[in-house]
């Protein structure tokens, strides 16, 4: 029994338990939740049901943007386990999305395909997904699935993310007897559907819609060259790595029989492929597949030619599995491992073969290595190597040949290129660069057009780290890679986001991918995972990665993507912050005392206790951050200390990359960060916490809807002009799923309206000024486990909707053009809302699209911009009087580094700092060793972390607010330096090597803090101890 078989069975099961028919009309208690509640939406009895029942339920939605749903309490008896009602829609509503929700605030939800008649539909507990964005802990695991006795709401209607397949627009769909029973007919796992690479399910399949001739494949020898008659809807599998390279530990050899190709002569599918499997529970088969529809076809002489040779093929079983060379790049001076591995699946037990491996320069006749290893196999599988020596490499590409010879006999083969790169010289090199918030190349300025990346051959694959780790060994094909770059400069893209795991870097196809962009005048950004995310870093294994691959010396590469879809989130653990708010608690309650000098200062300033759990210090709910209250100035300086703590953290994470490679920008992927309209309590990261970056990069997922939906986006850009001034704005993420069940016969409205998102969203990135975008995702087709379908392009290469767009815009986004002066600047606070930007935009929302309709280009800045620390508003977070114990608004800093070296006493040891070795770079709460009595010196760096610009003693010609690195009165030593020059908002201000002690005799407590001098002490701490020896 199949899967249809079996959901239309458990619906023939009587509703034992109605809950809902609409009988009498009444649907009070229903509430609605949408992310538009201004688009209408009725909800509401119509006369008529299914099998001319009395009523039933019409839900009218005249305009969906994003989700719109509504809820009501329900219980479930014990024993019931299945979830029935009957349903039907509209010619453009052919989904609907339950959701149920239990005790624990877990939510799950099913995604439910319906017609335009009445039908019955009955589900089953494992149809109910986990959607992560809930409070519940320690839920959503591999075997947890909704526990309906613990169920007490349900939530009825459509979204983007669960009924992608309607798309935007109006859409109306009627319900009728909406209940719970029990399932007498047992579980759909004894009928589970296969799972064979090549062949099934459907998903791995597409139609080949633009299909106009067919070769047979060139580099195979199973099937022999013959003219290919005229196909009529042919298909076609996804593609998967061919057995090229050395050591790959793939689970199939992917072979294509027949290329199937488009009017343009570009590769659009295959019409014959053949899988060879060496893993379980496949291990030691064959698969072999024609993508033809006619049964006709089989009796012509190409076709059934190809059967029997395949038949020929399959019962000799022994395949040349993989062979060439084991890394697709080398650098100079290095051997080059090459190998083979034979498998022999046939009836003979033992044979024996010849792997011959030859290397031969691109375009050249000559032979650089040639090799003929013998093969004897005894067993299932044999691998064979050798090692080519050549010295200095005479040319930069080459062809690896790898045939396997049976009795002087070709039977099998594989060829592959293989690479060879040298950095260029420095100064020949062409790193981007980023001035005044705008991207340089070659001198111009330069816009991202682009897209992120996984190869084709991940598309409709189960095997989750195959799919996730694409550019391993054992996942990445070149060919592949190559024509996809191909298909996106055709579109118009110069830019592509890629990524890379620990340790799968090693295998060098981050390389491979890198220089076959650079030809393709591609530009790369590299996220780096799983150690890189700023709160979580792991220096060894980041740095390993970088200095691996030689990413310093790649000018191609301009960025590194740290983290991806990082929040602050809500209090309990959210997607994008596992350990939720509270997680931070302590670094929040030491933040307050080294701000403001204890927690009773804080609470006086703010005139609102600090919220507690018991004793323990805890930060604001949920609800403080949502909604206004006398927990105002608490709440903003709980914003200040978020800013802080995570521009620490990133900025400990930069300075470690750049000083192996100070040629890329750093940043990351960056969620809800400057998004207007989320909740409040979702909690993204706010623009000011990321000085240390070149690039801020919002995420669009908050702008899936319609234009008034989209266009919120602009004002991410203008608030990153504000809060990250001269830093680009790149949109790292943006897009929509338009999967629909199926490959064969997508919606065109679904299609037409992820076109349409992309129409607006590129709209918005033009009138905001953004620097560019790179949307999500390049492969169409079906995503196990996520059942999306994010592709810009159909997994034949035909264009659709959103490819139309990207081409569209192309010249208009990369162009270089200027931005025009501001003309309206909003004065702007935080502090005067719970609600961070979300409050921020609320209060001039209307006013500010004013402007950008007519065409203009608004601006924000504060009361302290243009100000500096001579004459800015003396005031303390919050908007209360700085009184010396709060920290001040509009002064802010964060130390880059305290260095510290001491005076000579050669008889100490070598541990201890002496004149003439090297500064040490002093940690907070650090005991260091010095010589008793000798002179100590001090260097340091801090960052500008608000509005004000800093002045240096030089150029405040005697006036107060000189901005110096000195000891506050708790420091056992007393010094003070001046920062060498001035410093505006984000910039960096040196202080100069100066004498901080002229020598101690006892343990010394020091402390520094930077110093508006007689006005204000601001910004971070840092404490240390020197020990005498």
């Amino acid at each position: 029994m199949d899967k249809e078989t079996f959901m239309r069975r458990l619906a023939e099961i009587k509703t034992e338990n109605m809950v809902f028919d609409f009988e009498d009309g009444d649907v009070s208690g229903w509430q609605r939740g949408a992310n538009d509640m201004n688009s209408p939406s009725a909800f509401e009895v119509q006369d008529g049901g299914f099998k001319g029942s009395m009523n039933s339920l019409l839900i009218d939605i005249e305009n969906l943007s994003g989700w719109d749903t509504w809820r009501k309490d329900f219980s479930v008896p014990q024993g019931h386990n299945l979830f029935c009602f009957w349903a039907k829609g509209d010619d453009r509503t052919g989904m609907v999305s339950i959701e149920c929700v239990e005790d624990d605030s877990s939510r799950w939800i099913a995604s439910v395909r319906i017609s335009d008649k009445w039908e019955k539909y009955a589900i089953y507990p494992e149809e109910f997904k986990y959607w992560k964005d809930n409070q519940s802990k320690g839920r959503g695991g591999p075997k947890d699935t909704v526990k309906f006795e613990n169920v007490n709401a349900i939530s009825v209607g459509l979204s983007f993310t669960h009924t992608a397949a309607v798309g935007p627009g109006r859409h109306r769909l009627w319900m009728d007897e909406i209940g719970t029973t029990q399932n007498t007919l047992g579980k759909l796992d004894q009928h589970k559907e296969m799972v064979i690479d090549g062949l099934c399910p459907a998903y791995k399949m597409f139609p080949m819609t633009n299909y106009a001739s067919a070769k047979v494949d060139a580099g195979q020898l199973f099937v022999k060259d013959a003219a290919i008659p005229r196909v009529k809807d042919p298909f076609s599998s996804s593609p998967r790595p061919k057995g090229t390279g050395f050591g790959k530990k793939r689970r199939m050899r992917f072979i294509p029989l027949v290329n199937a190709y488009d009017k343009n002569g570009k590769r659009c599918g295959y019409l014959a492929w053949m899988f060879v499997n060496n893993f379980s529970p496949l291990k030691g088969s064959a698969l072999a597949c024609l993508g033809i529809t006619q049964q006709e076809l089989l009796k012509d002489k190409a076709f059934a030619g190809m059967i029997i040779d395949l038949a020929k093929k399959m019962t000799d079983g022994v395949y040349l599995y993989e062979g060439g060379s084991q890394l697709p790049v080398y650098y100079q001076g290095e051997s080059v491992k090459l190998g083979a591995q034979v498998v022999n699946f046939g009836q003979s037990e033992s044979q024996e073969l010849i792997a011959r491996i030859k290397v031969k320069p691109r375009g050249k006749e000559e032979i650089a290595f040639q090799k003929e290893l013998p093969v004897v196999i005894a067993d299932k599988s044999i691998s064979v190597d050798c090692a080519w020596e050549p010295g200095k490499f005479a040319d930069r590409l080459y062809d690896v040949t790898t045939e396997l010879v049976r009795k002087g006999q070709v039977i099998d083969m594989a060829r592959q290129e293989l690479q060879v790169w040298e950095p260029k010289p420095l100064e020949k090199r062409n790193y981007m660069t980023v001035k005044d918030g705008d991207f340089y190349l070659n001198g111009k300025k330069w816009y991202a057009h682009g897209v992120n990346y996984m190869c084709s051959t991940e598309i409709a694959i189960e095997d989750g780290e195959y799919f996730e780790q694409y550019l391993s060994a054992r996942s990445y094909d070149p060919d592949i890679a190559e024509e996809d770059l191909d298909r996106m400069k055709e579109m118009g893209m110069n830019m592509v986001s890629i990524f890379i795991y620990h340790p799968a870097h090693k295998a060098r196809n981050t390389q491979d991918l890198m220089m076959r962009s650079e030809k393709h005048g591609i530009m790369v950004n590299l996220s780096l995972r799983p150690n890189a995310d700023p709160l979580m870093f792991k220096w060894k294994e980041v740095k390993g990665m970088i200095e691996d691959m030689r990413a310093a010396e790649f000018d191609v590469l301009f960025a590194y993507d740290l983290a991806w879809e990082r929040t602050w989130g809500t209090y309990e653990s959210s997607y994008g912050n596992a350990k939720g708010r509270k997680g931070y608690d302590k670094e929040w309650e030491k933040w307050i005392i080294e701000r403001y000098g204890s927690i009773e200062n804080a609470e006086k300033d703010w005139e609102f206790p600090i919220p507690k759990k018991g004793k323990a210090i805890t930060g604001p709910s949920d609800h403080q951050v949502r909604e206004e209250g006398e927990w105002l100035k608490m709440v903003s300086a709980y914003r200040r200390f978020v800013d802080d703590f995570v521009s620490k953290k990133c900025t400990i994470a930069t300075r470690l990359i750049k000083s192996i490679d100070p040629y890329h920008f750093v940043s990351f992927r960056m969620a809800h960060s400057g998004d207007p309209t989320v909740a409040p309590e979702a909690y993204g990261y706010d623009f000011r916490a990321f000085r240390s970056f070149e690039l801020v990069e919002p995420e669009g997922y908050g702008r899936i809807g319609d234009w008034n939906r989209v266009r919120d986006g602009a004002f991410t850009t203008t608030y990153a002009r504000y809060t990250a001034p001269g830093r680009a704005v790149m949109w790292a993420e943006f897009g929509n799923t338009s999967w629909s069940g199926t490959n064969f016969g997508l919606a065109p409205n679904v299609e037409a309206g992820k076109g349409k998102l992309y129409d607006d969203f590129y709209k918005m990135i033009v009138i905001s000024y953004a620097n560019g975008s790179s949307c999500w995702w390049f492969p169409g087709g079906f995503r196990f486990g996520e059942n999306s379908d994010f592709g810009i392009i159909g997994p034949d290469g035909s264009w659709r909707p959103t490819t139309e767009m990207i081409s569209k815009y192309a010249p208009q986004i990369t162009t270089p053009r200027p931005m025009p002066e501001v003309a309206k600047w909003f004065v702007v606070d935080r502090d005067l809302t719970v609600r961070g930007i979300a409050g921020v935009y609320e209060k001039i929302k209307d006013e500010y699209w004013r402007l950008l309709d007519a065409g203009k280009l608004p601006g924000l800045k504060d009361e302290a911009t243009g100000t500096n620390s001579l004459n800015t508003p003396l005031k303390a977070v919050g908007n209360v009087e700085y009184n010396g114990t709060n920290p001040p608004k509009y002064l802010n800093a964060e130390f880059n580094y305290v260095r510290i070296k001491v005076g000579v006493e050669p008889s100490l040891p070598a541990n201890v700092l002496v004149e003439g070795g090297s500064w040490i770079e002093v940690e907070d709460g650090a005991q260091i060793e010095v010589a008793a009595g000798a002179p100590v010196q001090c260097v340091a760096s801090a960052g500008n972390l608000q509005s004000a610009a800093w002045i240096a003693p030089a150029n405040a010609k005697g006036a107060k607010g000189a901005v110096y690195l000195s000891t506050p009165k708790e420091s056992e030593i007393q010094a003070k330096a001046g920062i060498a020059k001035d410093a505006p908002y984000f910039a960096d201000a040196d202080v100069p090597e100066f004498l901080l002690s002229k020598g101690i005799s006892k343990e010394t407590k020091v402390v520094l803090q930077m110093t508006a001098l007689d006005r204000a002490w601001f910004g971070e701490k840092i404490e240390f101890t020197l020990v005498p020896k």
